[in-house]
């Protein structure tokens, strides 16, 4: 079993830094949050109550990204975007975030 890491998926393919950039920031930075904070958050809200569809979007949100080990990490970064998109009444603020988020992951997997 080998691990897959940003690192060797991108260095193997050939992938230029912008295009790692655009596919792995960017893009989820937009589409995600779209997505979990935007339009299912609504939904879970209608049907479920705010405090049930933040846990159950926070949850949605880590299992979507399939990596165990980050469980906790991405439970809490899904309740700090709900927290983030109630406060600022905004997507923006949490895809600034999500792509900081992401790209701090990116620079650190290529870094080490």
């Amino acid at each position: 079993f080998e691990e897959i890491t940003l690192r060797g998926m991108f260095a193997e393919s050939g992938y230029s830094l912008g295009v790692v950039l655009l596919t792995v920031c960017v893009q989820p930075a937009i589409v995600e949050e779209l997505a979990f904070r935007g339009i299912l958050l609504e939904a879970l809200r209608r049907s479920l109550g705010f405090k049930a569809a933040v846990v159950v979007s926070a949850c949605m949100f880590m299992i979507l990204h399939l990596n165990p080990l980050m469980f906790p990490h991405l439970f809490l970064l899904g309740l700090f975007l709900v927290w983030l998109r109630s406060w600022s009444g905004s997507l923006y603020p949490c895809m600034v975030m999500h792509f900081t988020h992401n790209l701090l992951c990116v620079l650190t997997e290529m870094g080490g």
